[in-house]
């Protein structure tokens, strides 16, 4: 560019390169499953995991 860049040419520059990056950009698959896991829901291996303590030994352990 040798210092030449104008507001315009620079622009054009950034979004050919945004172009050029979103051709690699791969799909979030899931994405119906956002709303859970920004509520803390726990995943192992994509499936949702509950997290209650069974017992009361093991929430009286937890409060303490």
């Amino acid at each position: 560019t040798k210092n030449c860049v104008s507001r315009n040419t620079l622009l054009g520059l950034v979004f050919q390169l945004a172009l050029t990056a979103e051709k690699s950009w791969r799909k979030i698959r899931g994405f119906k499953r956002l709303p859970e896991l920004i509520e803390g829901i726990r995943f192992q291996d994509g499936i949702a995991v509950d997290t209650t303590p069974e017992n009361t030994v093991e929430i009286q352990q937890m409060a303490a």
